[in-house]
């Protein structure tokens, strides 16, 4: 679920731009992909239009995973601009496949850069901010918890 809590964004509205998001990494995702594992089972890929993508169930695009984290640090969300333009440019299809590979691997190395040297309070991940809305909560009393 994404992060309902931003001002003026309803849970609806919230639920709405994830299906959106889910239908663009379905239509992206299967064709013309590189990837290179990232951190703790994740896997960073390169779409054929170039966009970057962090996934472990739910893909996400790299840049609204990590939204947080990179307008508080200025030199990560200029290294994802950067490789976003880079991606962007890449040739589709076979003939740009070796360089999308360079562009997860290095994506990659930046994500795991990422999650390992941020401080405690510059980034929350998407779940645990899903796990805090009250939409959770109600469904976590309806149906229990399986712990």
């Amino acid at each position: 679920m994404s992060d309902a809590t931003r001002v003026g964004e309803t849970a609806e509205e919230a639920n709405s731009l994830e299906r959106a998001t889910e239908r663009m990494a379905a239509s992206e995702l299967p064709a013309g992909v590189q990837e290179a594992e990232s951190i703790a089972g994740r896997t960073v890929k390169v779409s054929d239009s170039g966009a970057l993508w962090s996934c472990a169930s739910p893909c996400q695009l790299l840049r609204e995973r990590y939204k947080g984290l990179l307008s508080n640090n200025k030199a990560w969300e200029t290294k994802v601009k950067d490789l976003e333009n880079e991606a962007a440019k890449i040739p589709k299809g076979k003939a740009g496949a070796a360089a999308r590979q360079e562009i997860a691997n290095r994506a990659a190395s930046l994500e795991k850069e990422m999650r390992t040297t941020a401080k405690p309070g510059e980034w929350e991940s998407p779940l645990k901010r899903a796990m805090s809305t009250d939409e959770f909560k109600e469904v976590l009393e309806r149906r229990g918890s399986i712990a």
